[in-house]
């Protein structure tokens, strides 16, 4: 992907508009749950780098794994069948985790997750917060309280990112409410 397709990324992330693929063909519903990464592959980590039959994984062990695609390799990003160009970092810290099932020190099914979406703080209660995603009419979802010292106010709007366990990975305040006081 050149990088005007890195720019277009990174403007609808920055819009809120989530990225990339719904889940699959069929409808999902974004409002009310986070999505998963397919469980099944020998490895999983974030993509840190790709080339045309490569890509690089660092682990969740902090170890960096360089992986050769197999000339049929399977490629799905949120399940929609994709290139490995993809799977390229959306931005610094920003990268798309991925299972890799291989075979024969060859990579034969690369599954990426990427989520992001712009999300209203509905309610905070056990160290846990609702996001109401601004593009979805569904209830929300909640999630376990981001950043030790974050005090998530109840109609803040955040751009929130998600790993494939549904954990906030990256929680940044875009706007804050404005109540409509009467004079």
């Amino acid at each position: 992907m050149g990088m005007y397709g890195r720019l277009c990324l990174v403007v609808l992330c920055l819009t809120g508009i989530i990225l990339l693929a719904p889940l699959s063909s069929a409808a999902f519903d974004w409002g009310t749950q986070p999505p998963r990464l397919p469980a099944g592959g020998n490895l999983t980590g974030e993509v840190i780098a790709v080339g045309d039959s490569e890509l690089v994984l660092k682990l969740s062990s902090g170890e960096v794994r360089q992986l050769r695609l197999s000339a049929d390799c399977q490629i799905t990003l949120n399940g929609l069948a994709v290139g490995v160009f993809a799977l390229s970092p959306v931005m610094d810290g920003h990268y798309v985790e991925a299972s890799v099932e291989c075979a024969a020190d060859l990579a034969v099914r690369v599954e990426g997750f990427y989520y992001c979406v712009e999300a209203e703080i509905g309610a905070v209660a056990d160290n846990r917060i609702l996001l109401r995603p601004l593009n979805s009419a569904g209830p929300g979802f909640w999630v376990q309280n981001p950043a030790a010292g974050l005090e998530p106010e109840l109609g803040t709007v955040y751009l929130v990112s998600l790993d494939s366990t549904g954990a906030v990975k990256h929680c940044r305040p875009l706007v804050k409410r404005q109540e409509n006081r009467a004079s």
